[in-house]
């Protein structure tokens, strides 16, 4: 997949919805900068972020640790100081729990800084801050980010501040293409479906926060069937439902290079797939709600294509097809977004 042709900033606005965690010190940093590619403006949300969080200090929790000691302390290991007695040292082997800056969140963070440091698209200047920063991670160890078990990750009080700098952490590896040979990291690439992630967090987010009247999710539909191997249906998963009093909103989140098919004929048509997946979620959805329900295909705006837009009752319910422009100026984009609710939830 090719990289996605969106202007940085807008990829920060929409990271910055997404995480709903920078702070207005980390938004005007990010505004006032120049970025030559994406993986420069995460670098940079990276340097600012680890920087504040070591004049904080880094974060610390408690590591079992296994140790000789000529003396006890926490828990005996009988069996391994039963070997060392065999072996006539007068030593005993101690399990005990230590404060230590060693843990899973630093270790992402360290790789993930590590990792931008060999990347073309980051500035020098970027890199420079980040080896600087790097100096303060010599006690925490690397870890390969493909192990790491994201959904695992808590934040509470001690660690809030890590949530955006993980998130990103998070974001960024999902994005790249790497390959690894005799532990040189090559071909990193930011692919466009991580793009696509994003987007769909984005417009999920900002109505999230806008629209304190809604509801805002990304719900299961119950199929509306009965008989034989119901177990063996597909999940139907949402990516966007805003419900009202008496309303409620289906929006799937589309981020394709070429927004219209083509038939056998040359003729263009919208993408049936998307088309038939949104009408089963509103049907069934509809069969267990009195509200009316809609859907919504929201394509993001490329290049290389224009979008037919529509709107039109399919078994009685509206469907819309519309694109959202990420190249236009963000305050454009939300007002896109706007009007889309003034529509269907008056």
């Amino acid at each position: 997949m090719t990289k996605a042709n969106v202007p940085i900033k807008n990829i920060f606005y929409m990271l910055s919805y997404a995480f709903d965690t920078l702070t207005e010190s980390e938004k005007q940093y990010i505004e006032k900068e120049d970025f030559q590619g994406a993986e420069d403006l995460f670098a940079a949300v990276l340097a600012h972020g680890v920087a504040a969080q070591v004049k904080r200090g880094l974060y610390k929790e408690y590591i079992e640790q296994t140790e000789e000691m000529e003396t006890v302390r926490g828990r005996i290991n009988l069996p391994q100081t039963i070997r060392l007695k065999t072996q006539r040292k007068q030593r005993i082997v101690c399990e005990h729990d230590t404060l230590s800056v060693n843990n899973v969140y630093n270790r992402i963070l360290k790789e993930t800084m590590r990792r931008l440091l060999v990347h073309p698209d980051v500035q020098k200047s970027r890199k420079a801050e980040l080896k600087k920063l790097i100096m303060y991670f010599s006690e925490v160890e690397g870890i390969p980010l493909k192990a790491v078990r994201w959904s695992a990750l808590r934040f509470q009080k001690n660690n809030q501040h890590y949530k955006l700098l993980l998130n990103v952490c998070h974001f960024v590896w999902q994005g790249w293409l790497l390959t690894e040979t005799e532990g040189a990291f090559k071909a990193m690439q930011f692919r466009e479906n991580a793009i696509a992630r994003l987007y769909e967090r984005f417009v999920r987010a900002y109505y999230k926060k806008t629209y304190k009247n809604l509801t805002v999710g990304a719900p299961y539909v119950e199929w509306d069937v009965e008989g034989v191997g119901l177990d063996s249906l597909p999940v139907m998963h949402t990516d966007i439902t805003l419900e009202g009093q008496d309303a409620i909103l289906i929006i799937d989140t589309k981020f394709y290079s070429e927004m219209m098919a083509r038939n056998q004929f040359g003729k263009e048509t919208y993408h049936s797939a998307n088309l038939y997946q949104l009408f089963t979620y509103v049907k069934n959805m509809q069969a267990n709600t009195t509200k009316k329900v809609s859907g919504m295909l929201l394509y993001a705006q490329t290049e290389t294509g224009v979008l037919r837009e529509g709107e039109f009752l399919m078994g009685g319910n509206a469907m819309y097809i519309a694109a959202l422009d990420l190249n236009r100026e963000f305050d454009e984009i939300k007002a896109r977004l706007d009007g889309f609710i003034a529509r269907i939830f008056p």
